[in-house]
């Protein structure tokens, strides 16, 4: 009974293990333009979270917590489009502060099937104040996603 009980014991352990690894996604991105507001921006952290149903994006000492659009579409290739904005505040007290809009598209080509990339993420920043977007600020990301293979010991 006991070695029953440890063999589900490992079970669960390597099957959380190996859940947590693939729910947890960070990318290190490189800019390739900038403008406005994130001019100068060298590199950017990436990182889907909670079962890819959240995004951060960290560049400086700003760190934005986006929410993950629940239709992430695959294309015939099985490249994965993800869309990501800032939510907004329903509070009273945030009221009077000024909503910065976020959005972010992420190309996931990391197991696409059709084409061999260089870099395998790519993605869109936009960032800005009110409706139209003429003045907002946007930057053009790419970096490398490394696959690994889950160890089981």
């Amino acid at each position: 009974m006991k070695k029953l009980l440890l063999t589900i014991g490992l079970f669960i352990t390597c099957f959380y293990n190996v859940y947590a690894a693939q729910s947890d996604v960070s990318v290190e991105m490189e800019v390739e333009e900038a403008t406005f507001g994130f001019s100068g921006t060298q590199s950017v952290n990436l990182r889907l979270a909670d079962n890819f149903t959240k995004m951060f994006l960290k560049y400086g000492n700003e760190e934005i917590k986006l929410v993950i659009n629940p239709d992430i579409t695959e294309d015939t290739c099985g490249c994965l489009h993800y869309r990501a904005t800032r939510p907004q505040s329903n509070s009273e007290e945030d009221e009077n502060v000024m909503y910065i809009r976020y959005t972010v598209s992420l190309l996931d080509a990391s197991e696409c099937l059709c084409e061999n990339r260089d870099f395998n993420w790519t993605a869109s920043v936009r960032e800005g104040l009110g409706w139209c977007g003429t003045g907002d600020s946007t930057m053009k990301l790419r970096g490398v996603r490394m696959l690994e293979s889950p160890i089981i010991e």
